[in-house]
Formats: structure tokens, C-alpha cells, sequence
């Protein structure tokens, strides 16, 4: 499998599994290596597109989450810079050393 060149990530996704760690441990453990650069990516632009009435803008950040969560989430592109760093190997040996126990 081909390594990744860009990742475009969305708030929701990321937010979901970073909101509560212990139910989706391999899904946080793969979002905190991508922010960390483990996995050999940058970020490189965050896309945040507010709803606007004409000029007006509308910062809906305090908003009842579904409102942002959903209509019009934030979106994170990540650049890979280090091509050597083999993204499945990073994470399986982050697992193994973090559920020593665990039967992958």
C-alpha cells in the first residue's frame, strides 16, 4: 500500500475519537500521532468557513455543537514530509507498547 501524500481531516471525526480515548483507543492513538508528526505529517492549512449573511459573518464556534459539528465543520490538511516513516508499522508498535496485553 502506497503512503499517503496529503490527509484532509475533518473536526468531526478527530473530535469524536479524541473526545473520550478509552472507547476508540486506536482511532486516538492514531489522530495524536498525525498532531505529534510521528507519522511523518505537517500541518499545513486549517479551513474553518463561518455561515455569513451577505458581508456578515457569523462566529458560531460557542453554537450548539450539531449546528458546527455537521453544517460546516473545520478542516485540517496535513502534508506528509518524511516519506521514510511507515504509517501502519508507527501505530502497531505505539499499540503494542501502550496494550502490551492486547490480541491484534
Amino acid at each position: 500500500m502506497q503512503q499517503p501524500h496529503y490527509l484532509l481531516i475533518g473536526e468531526t471525526n478527530k473530535t469524536r475519537y479524541l473526545h473520550i480515548p478509552e472507547l476508540n483507543p486506536v482511532e486516538y492513538l492514531y489522530y495524536t500521532l498525525i498532531d505529534s508528526g510521528a507519522l511523518g505529517f505537517q500541518r499545513i492549512k486549517d479551513y474553518k468557513i463561518y455561515p455569513h449573511i451577505g458581508l456578515w459573518e457569523i462566529n458560531d464556534d460557542a453554537a450548539e455543537l450539531s449546528f458546527h459539528f455537521f453544517d460546516h465543520p473545520r478542516v485540517t490538511i496535513y502534508r506528509k514530509t518524511d516519506k521514510n516513516i511507515p504509517i501502519k508499522t508507527v501505530l502497531f508498535q505505539e499499540l503494542l507498547a501502550r496494550f502490551p496485553n492486547a490480541n491484534f
